[in-house]
């Protein structure tokens, strides 16, 4: 008898941890039939405008969530959310409209973004407040945001949101 209390006692207990983890796990996609709420696109905007420290960027080629971050504005107290880009800096991707300089002088003058090229970039991954992180195959372009079919995750989880962003700060 006191076996099997012990064993509905790790029943429930697992059963928890798996309704924990539902939580903190979020599959996410991208199609041209997708709508912006349940999209990679409409979580990372999401997340932005929820952010209260930091917003860690990762990817090859930004031209499209540049505006989102334009819209991002001081708390009530003038707090500022710290924003750090890693992006690829190649004179191909400026003359195929895949890199937006002016774009993003515009973020680093207007909101004092950090931002770092790494030709080697490949990684696609928003980190907030190293308690969000949303690593997908999406670039953070209008076709990888809305026409490509993209998945990804979003993690709640705090571990993996400070362990994206220990791989990430070498770049940066």
């Amino acid at each position: 008898l006191g076996k099997i209390r012990d064993l509905e006692k790790e029943k429930k207990s697992l059963h928890l941890d798996l309704d924990k983890y539902k939580k903190a796990f979020t599959f996410i996609v991208t199609s041209s039939h997708d709508t912006i709420s349940n999209s990679v696109y409409g979580e990372i905007c999401r997340e932005i405008s929820a952010a209260n420290n930091e917003i860690l960027i990762c990817s090859p080629w930004i031209t499209h969530i540049l505006e989102e971050l334009h819209d991002f504005k001081r708390d009530e107290h003038g707090k500022k959310v710290t924003i750090k880009i890693i992006t690829r800096l190649m004179k191909e991707d400026i003359e195929k409209g895949l890199m937006d300089l002016d774009k993003f002088r515009t973020l680093k003058d207007t909101l004092g973004a950090e931002i770092r090229f790494n030709n080697d970039v490949h990684a696609k991954m928003v980190i907030i407040d190293s308690s969000v992180a949303i690593i997908s195959s999406a670039n953070l372009t209008k076709r990888g945001l809305y026409r490509n079919y993209e998945a990804g995750v979003r993690s709640e989880e705090r571990r993996v949101g400070n362990e994206c962003r220990s791989r990430w700060s070498p770049y940066h």
